[in-house]
């Protein structure tokens, strides 16, 4: 569009502009290589000769041994971020097991499915230890009966 143009009108020489031409894909990185080189040895240049502060900021293509070193040292972060993870501890309840393990008329096997799922989600382990004896009893029937326990 031309500046002086509404929005959404096509402008006449927006097709004269740009020449396109098939890419050949062995010379353009051949070009792009030749590119790296060239700026990567003019860096090397202003480095060595420009020792005085400046207040422009220089920018270097990597090496292969730094993108190496860089790559190493992203991936250990990962595995220290992960063991952190890993060791994180959950507090369960003390009177979690009591309360789910001692209710009657529900099997053995049925309270500790329970259980496991109030351990992996503690908000509704602590929820379940606050609940009356009636509440508990109509949660584990309703959490039972929906995971097929019944």
């Amino acid at each position: 569009m031309g500046s002086n143009e509404a929005l959404g009108s096509p402008s006449n020489f927006a097709d004269g502009f740009v020449k396109t031409e098939p890419c050949d894909e062995d010379k353009s990185a051949k070009v792009m290589e030749d590119a790296a080189k060239v700026f990567g040895e003019a860096c090397m240049e202003s480095k060595e000769g420009n020792k005085g502060p400046s207040n422009k900021r220089k920018r270097c293509v990597l090496t292969e041994e730094d993108h190496e070193v860089l790559t190493g040292m992203t991936e250990a972060v990962k595995d220290v971020a992960a063991a952190i993870r890993e060791t994180k501890t959950e507090v369960v309840n003390p009177d979690l097991y009591a309360a789910v393990m001692y209710m009657p008329g529900f099997s053995e096997e049925a309270l500790i499915v329970a259980f496991s799922h109030l351990v992996d989600n503690k908000a509704q382990g602590d929820a379940f230890v606050n609940m009356s004896d009636s509440h508990r009893v109509l949660w584990l029937r309703t959490w039972l009966a929906k995971h097929y326990y019944m």
